[in-house]
């Protein structure tokens, strides 16, 4: 059973308070380079390992980001309890950066589908370490507030 709670344009207002604070992640991923490599220590037998705190200590900026955007999301009623992110998949493909027109399919999105993709992120991100990470650092989810930003607009016309 999906959540049906509505959003208000308060909420959206409450979400869209971190839209600057996304526009600024490309300046702190030019500024730091490959955030990965932070986190990749070389042993003494030659081979890597991955050193989560050398990679969060490189990139607390960003996390800092996610965990705002991530408790928004659930204050301001984001997050859908009860809606089948796993069995929507199929259909949020057409919105995944992996697809050439999702920026396209972005602008066209509505605020209930804007819901499920940030309810799927977030909750994917549980079992895909790293994703709403990767997200924000490709830009992604700045498109994402940005198409907000404009159902916003058309809630006060």
């Amino acid at each position: 059973m999906r959540d049906e709670i509505n959003v208000s344009a308060a909420d959206i207002d409450g979400v869209l308070k971190y839209l600057e604070m996304l526009e600024s992640i490309p300046d702190m991923m030019k500024a730091k380079g490959d955030r990965l490599k932070a986190g990749m220590i070389c042993r003494d037998d030659g081979a890597y390992k991955f050193d989560y705190k050398s990679f969060y200590e490189a990139n607390r900026n960003i996390f800092d980001i996610e965990s705002k955007i991530t408790k928004a999301l659930y204050e301001h009623n984001f997050i859908l309890n009860g809606f089948d992110w796993g069995d929507w998949i199929k259909e949020n493909t057409k919105y995944s950066d992996n697809n050439p027109n999702h920026e396209e399919m972005i602008r066209s999105a509505d605020l209930d589908t804007i819901r499920k993709i940030f309810t799927s992120i977030v909750r994917g991100d549980r079992f895909n370490e790293f994703l709403l990470f990767n997200l924000l650092q490709k830009g992604y989810v700045l498109k994402l507030f940005r198409r907000l930003k404009e159902i916003r607009r058309e809630i006060d016309r």
